[in-house]
């Protein structure tokens, strides 16, 4: 594994995760101090500097010295942006398995905070891939849903909300159940 998708790994289950296992605290909004962490994970800070600089998908914000993740929290924090109205359709990609539950109940957060949404059904397709080497693309009708009172936020490249009643989702493509080929679960 590369040094940076190891640190990415580090810092995202300190900052979303458990803070508390470095002895670390976050503000309400999820910051931490840049120097702490380098202190406290052995390394340099400007590893993290670097990493976060060099990061394809925004997972990541820094600012005067201070780190945070942008989304995938288990932990309380308090949302990255204001509200705001989003595109007419998101994104969810899932596992075939999970379909008709999510038809029926909803998309929830589950083990995480928030749901989180992509703007393209190639991104819910990349993140899909990592529960079912053939997932299952959702659409939701998200300014609809913004309209009728689901609150939206934008963090970095993802949209999150508190959960999508499933009158707003529809099947984009995807199968809703397995063909029991190739289910085996990949690692993150």
């Amino acid at each position: 594994m590369k040094k940076f998708e190891r640190l990415s790994k580090k810092l995202s289950f300190l900052l979303r995760h458990h803070p508390e296992k470095w002895g670390i605290t976050l503000t309400p909004d999820g910051w931490a101090d840049v120097d702490l962490i380098a202190r406290r994970l052995r390394i340099r800070a400007i590893d993290i500097e670097e990493l976060v600089r060099q990061q394809t998908k925004q997972r990541f914000e820094l600012k005067d010295g201070r780190i945070r993740a942008l989304y995938g929290h288990t932990i309380d924090v308090e949302p990255v942006s204001r509200h705001t109205e989003p595109p007419a359709y998101l994104f969810h990609g899932t596992a075939r398995e999970t379909v008709e539950t999510i038809l029926k109940d909803g998309l929830l957060p589950m083990e995480r905070r928030r749901v989180h949404l992509s703007e393209s059904s190639e991104e819910a397709f990349a993140v899909g891939l990592r529960r079912d080497p053939n997932p299952t693309i959702l659409r939701v009708r998200a300014r609809e849903a913004s309209r009728s009172g689901i609150l939206f936020w934008k963090s970095g490249e993802v949209w999150l909300c508190e959960r999508i009643p499933p009158g707003f989702i529809e099947i984009a493509y995807g199968e809703t159940k397995p063909s029991g080929r190739g289910m085996e679960e990949k690692d993150e």
